[in-house]
């Protein structure tokens, strides 16, 4: 099933391919999608900040 797409990776052992398929791997994925907006949204609300606070409005 899953084989015929992990042709690139063939140089990989069973238990790699277990730890990608049913592992930590799928948890780890959405966490960084989850995660990635706030991440962003910090990094751009403490520019505003930064910026607001340098400008001379």
């Amino acid at each position: 099933m899953l084989m015929n797409s992990l042709n690139k990776f063939e140089s990989l052992n069973n238990t790699e391919l277990e730890i990608i398929e049913g592992g930590v791997a799928p948890l780890l994925i959405a966490g960084g999608l989850i995660a990635t907006p706030f991440v962003l949204g910090a990094i751009a609300g403490g520019c505003d900040e930064y910026a607001r606070k340098k400008g001379h409005h």
